[in-house]
């Protein structure tokens, strides 16, 4: 008789054997409530919690091979991709046959980790085995993305690329980042955190049933103390149960554009102007937008008020999402233009953005030249050929393997904001900065014209130049200097175009310190103010401060401020804006004197363009000024003029010495002593009593000094003025 004892059989031990096969049954209800529920997490898109079950459930059922699925593709959707890849291969060990589903997410989870050679093995072996449906194709596609990130698996050191860290992101998805158009240190973007008990709908909009799920809001955060504080929703009113998405911004920053609706990819456009009233209700919706109420749009971008980029997918694209621009036209956005099968594929094309110079091109895409998912892609229009040239693939740290979308390049191009849904993040779609080692240019101010689809027509730079009659030089001496024009598109006169022309300019006048120079600052304004002359003649500072800085002496440069007194083209074309005319008319003209004593030809360039678009006012100008004229300095001032002389009388300017302080404002053009001297009486009948007829020798202001005899002699109205003057 063999003992208990021998055994190693107490009567202790028999009794915890007992009392574990009583609880078993317990233990086993207890597991299959953790799978249930992990599930349940799984159909709900809930991977965290998921897998926190699942990594309790699977090492006690290491035969339940789709429970180990399962904790796979949650462990690879709460982003530890390592952990799944020790599941996999447990699956790997324990599966008799290939597995499908477990040979793609080997194939997604090392395409994750840029580990293409490895990735493109076991889509291999999923293709091997799988039969040619739409997900074989799909397949193939991804082999060929792996192939791509091969080539471009390589980290530039141009650019940083840091997430923003737990106090901006989420768990789950953020994106769409948009820099405040007004407060540099602030962002806004979309987050789906909030958890909500939502409705679900039928295809028919018929109601189904309430669920608990999470709600995409709009939220902010800005930069205190040189960090991000913890994001905040936006105000509750403009955050309902519904998903609101980011859009985009006015150009003044004063609206908010923004999607409202049921279903996250879906949903009607709104416009919110951060009313603080409770009030007022939360936005209104965009009634007059370029899109159908039905059309999907993956991203929109203003370049500016009247011109807006946008993705959809339109029975006219190339294929999936392309880009479009439409443009606003007397308040209405004209047929959406398509960018064409340069920049569009067969794929998707979404999110786009466009730099401040209205050339260069931001969008994402997951076409083949993607390394996984949407890759961001960029070109330059070619103003020579008139086209887009092939999109490149910026390449990593901004793209990875993930999908990377929503890529803008802050105002200061120093920085740029993307959302990625990238392995490395803290879930689903982080958002990420970037910081340039050196200033992305594009970004930093707009070319002349502003955007590259009106290069053809403005014809700007063009080798041609003609000169101020019209008449066109096509083959010019050798011994010619070109005096250059400036174009503007705001107060910022001396931008990085325009200091290359003065560059040249400066070279020309140091060559040769006997010239003077002068700056004549046109604008686009239809009616003359006290606002635009003086705005004017603040622009021609700009450029005779740099002058000076440059060494040119202040004496040697006159300021004119003529506003829009003389514009080179119509402002308005039959009762509608003239864009190209206004764009023309913010210009900067130089006239240079005493070119006559140098051995070169100057020759001035003037814009060209169709005829039937010039305005006769300027060629009018330059013919009174030729010779003698005169004018009515009627005020001098060290500040703005508040009254209303200068828009009661035709051709008032504001002129100004650099050595002084002082603006002289001045009234009329005459070619007449005669008829100098009856306006003179009228300016000082408006209680103006020391107002004076000034002289002027080809625009240029005569001094005593100046006056001889041989001067008389060519000019005989000049008598008159001597005459008046004793």
């Amino acid at each position: 008789m063999i003992l208990s004892s021998q055994l190693g059989f107490t009567r202790s031990t028999a009794f915890l054997i007992i009392l574990t096969l009583l609880c078993l049954p317990d233990l086993w209800s207890q597991n299959r409530n953790l799978r249930k529920t992990a599930e349940q997490y799984i159909e709900n898109n809930r991977y965290y919690e998921a897998a926190d079950l699942l990594k309790s459930y699977c090492p006690t059922r290491p035969k339940d091979l789709e429970a180990w699925y399962w904790l796979a593709k949650s462990q690879f959707e709460s982003n530890d991709c390592e952990a799944a890849l020790q599941s996999l291969h447990h699956l790997e060990a324990e599966s008799k046959k290939e597995d499908l589903e477990s040979l793609l997410l080997f194939g997604r989870t090392y395409h994750q980790l840029h580990e293409y050679a490895q990735a493109i093995e076991y889509y291999k072996r999923f293709l091997a085995v799988g039969s040619k449906d739409e997900r074989f194709t799909s397949v193939v596609n991804e082999v060929k993305r792996c192939a791509s990130g091969l080539r471009l698996n390589y980290i530039s050191d141009e650019v940083l690329v840091e997430n923003m860290g737990s106090i901006v992101n989420s768990r789950y998805d953020d994106f769409c980042p948009l820099e405040s158009p007004n407060y540099p240190n602030r962002i806004y973007f979309s987050s789906t955190r909030t958890l909500r008990i939502q409705d679900r709908f039928a295809d028919d909009g018929q109601w189904l049933e309430s669920v608990q799920g999470f709600d995409t809001d709009m939220f902010g955060t800005e930069i205190e103390n040189g960090a991000w504080v913890e994001a905040e929703p936006l105000n509750p009113q403009l955050n309902t149960a519904e998903h609101e998405v980011l859009q985009g911004f006015s150009e003044d920053g004063m609206a908010l554009v923004f999607t409202r609706s049921h279903l996250l990819n879906d949903g009607a456009f709104w416009v919110d102007t951060f009313s603080t009233s409770d009030e007022e209700s939360p936005g209104q919706k965009w009634n007059h937008s370029p899109f159908s109420p039905d059309e999907k749009v993956r991203g929109i971008y203003f370049f500016n008020d009247t011109t807006l980029f946008f993705s959809a997918s339109r029975p006219d694209g190339f294929g999936g999402f392309d880009l479009y621009l439409s443009l606003k036209r007397n308040d209405q956005w004209s047929p959406a233009i398509n960018l064409g099968d340069q920049v569009n594929s067969e794929f998707d094309e979404v999110t786009p953005f466009m730099c401040k110079d209205g050339r260069t091109l931001f969008f994402s895409s997951n076409r083949l030249s993607s390394m996984g998912g949407f890759d961001i892609f960029t070109c330059h229009f070619d103003e020579k050929m008139h086209q887009w040239p092939s999109p490149q693939n910026v390449g990593r740290p901004l793209n990875s393997a993930g999908n990377d979308l929503f890529f803008r390049i802050s105002s200061d191009g120093l920085m740029s904001m993307f959302s990625s849904d990238r392995k490395s993040g803290l879930g689903g779609h982080d958002i990420y900065s970037a910081y340039f080692k050196k200033p992305q240019l594009a970004n930093l101010s707009a070319s002349i014209p502003p955007l590259f689809l009106e290069v053809r027509d403005f014809q700007l730079f063009n080798q041609s130049v003609v000169d101020m009659h019209g008449e066109s030089e096509t083959h010019l001496p050798m011994d010619v200097f070109d005096v250059p024009f400036l174009l503007y598109r705001d107060d910022q006169v001396v931008t990085p175009q325009n200091k290359t022309k003065l560059e040249k300019l400066i070279g020309f006048l140091q060559t040769y310190p006997h010239l003077t120079v002068e700056v004549l600052c046109h604008s686009d304004q239809t009616s003359v103010s006290n606002f635009d002359l003086f705005f004017s003649i603040k622009r021609a500072e700009q450029i005779g401060s740099y002058l000076q800085q440059k060494g040119i002496k202040s004496n040697s440069i006159y300021l004119r401020g003529l506003g829009g007194n003389y514009p080179v083209a119509l402002n308005e074309l039959n009762g509608k804006d003239n864009e190209t005319g206004r764009f023309y008319n913010r210009r900067i003209d130089f006239r240079l004197h005493h070119k006559d004593e140098v051995p070169v030809q100057v020759h001035y360039q003037f814009p060209e363009f169709m005829e039937s678009l010039g305005d006769e006012r300027l060629s009018r100008y330059y013919e009174i000024i030729d010779g003698l004229s005169y004018r009515i300095e009627f005020v001098t001032l060290d500040q703005l003029y508040k009254g209303d002389l200068l828009s009661k009388y035709s051709d008032s300017i504001i002129e100004k010495n650099p050595e002084s302080r002082n603006y002289q404002y001045c009234s009329g053009l005459f070619k007449d002593f005669d008829d100098a001297l009856k306006h003179l009486s009228i300016i000082r009948s408006e209680g103006f009593q020391d107002a004076k007829v000034i002289p002027y020798l080809n625009g240029i202001r005569l001094s005593g000094l100046t006056m001889d005899e041989n001067l008389l002699q060519q000019y005989p109205d000049l008598r008159n003025y001597m005459l008046y003057l004793n």
